[in-house]
């Protein structure tokens, strides 16, 4: 049985290894819970209140977006874009990054890895190409350095991300990299964490 002395809505994911098990709260910090109620809750799952699950359930891209720069006409996309010059390549250690397309807006600042275990901000989420520590939420826009809010990108910016063909189809081999090799992270948006976002005009 999972221990209810844990406060749940604190913990993102548990990872166990053939000696331990660590349990990481939202912020990628080490959360202080005994090695066995962490297998516990990587076997069963953990609790998750009413509210949590009302909230995850539905994607909020539609809530106030105060950005933190005015959005240019050239960064409003189409519904289907007919060609996506996003490109996938290696890097020199041969993990495989996505370069965005500059339809986007986002291509001189972001590009995503498809083998990341990091959680934090968001699954995908983007690092910025100079600022090492700096962080992109793919779905809600917030950037994040060292876990703090550090700015927003606009929200045509966003929009036009999840339109992007070759974003959208990066995006899901990286949640399904992450389902196989993190199963016990439980703290996805959504109950289907495979469910991305409609494209949009």
């Amino acid at each position: 049985m999972v221990s209810d002395q844990v406060d749940w809505s604190q913990v993102a994911g548990c990872v166990a290894s053939q000696t331990n098990c660590v349990c990481y709260g939202h912020s990628a910090q080490r959360l202080n819970i005994v090695p066995e109620t962490c297998t516990a809750a990587i076997e069963f799952g953990w609790i998750i209140t009413v509210d949590h699950v009302l909230s995850i359930e539905e994607w909020q891209i539609d809530d106030e977006w105060i950005e933190s720069e005015t959005v240019k006409k050239e960064f409003q996309s189409e519904n289907t874009p007919a060609k996506s010059t996003t490109q996938i390549q290696k890097d020199d250690d041969g993990k495989i990054h996505l370069i965005l397309s500059r339809a986007t807006g986002l291509s001189h600042y972001w590009i995503f890895h498809q083998s990341d275990p990091d959680y934090f901000p968001s699954i995908p989420h983007g690092h910025h190409r100079q600022r090492k520590h700096l962080k992109l939420d793919s779905y809600l826009g917030w950037c994040y350095y060292g876990g703090q809010q550090a700015g927003r990108e606009p929200r045509a910016q966003i929009i036009a991300l999840w339109n992007d063909c070759k974003f959208r189809e990066f995006a899901l081999k990286i949640i399904n990299w992450y389902l196989c090799n993190f199963p016990g992270y439980h703290k996805w948006r959504v109950r289907n964490p495979l469910r991305l976002p409609k494209r949009r005009h």
